[in-house]
């Protein structure tokens, strides 16, 4: 939602670091921006709630490579999203809860990694949410190894000889590590 300040310590009074966005390497931001991702450390898990209007449609600047991109008041299913110029997006959307995971859906207020192959935009719309169809998932078909941690957290290995047509292994590849 729009909100009467995008200062980083009104937004996120008990963030207990600074708000770094990326553009080829991290760099903290005092404001925040809307349409960006931003890594931001808590204590741990908190709630905050926001009052303002809805954006419900946004255009999002991007640069070559990898791009940490916010979100929308609704969720948004990646294959809902337009890539302008068309093409560009080289990777699958990655979200991070302790570790990076395949986004099919963009989520409000959560920050997603996707690399591109040159500048341009992407476009998200609340209203392509309705009635469209999951992914298909072009690591089907393949071997896998799930591992589970101590935690609960799982990390799936795919393997094998005969993955789909849509396949590359491109984009599986992995954003940058979290700041430091």
């Amino acid at each position: 939602v729009t909100l009467s300040s995008t200062d980083k310590d009104s937004v996120f009074p008990t963030a207990i670091s600074q708000a770094f966005a990326y553009q080829g390497t991290y760099v903290y931001h005092l404001s925040l921006f809307y349409g960006r991702g931003y890594w931001v450390k808590f204590t741990g898990d908190q709630e905050r709630s926001f009052s303002g209007v809805s954006i419900e449609r946004d255009t999002l600047d991007l640069l070559s490579d990898w791009n940490m991109i916010g979100s929308i008041s609704n969720p948004v299913l990646v294959s809902s999203i337009s890539e302008i110029p068309s093409g560009i997006v080289q990777t699958n959307y990655f979200g991070y809860d302790n570790g990076y995971d395949i986004a099919d859906t963009i989520q409000p207020g959560k920050g997603y990694w996707v690399k591109v192959s040159q500048a341009g935009k992407l476009a998200l719309s609340s209203s392509a949410f309705a009635g469209l169809a999951k992914q298909v998932n072009p690591l089907e078909g393949l071997n896998k190894i799930e591992i589970l941690d101590a935690n609960g957290k799982s990390s799936t290995m795919y393997f094998g000889s005969k993955p789909s047509e849509e396949f590359t292994t491109s984009a599986y590849e992995l954003p940058p590590v979290p700041p430091s």
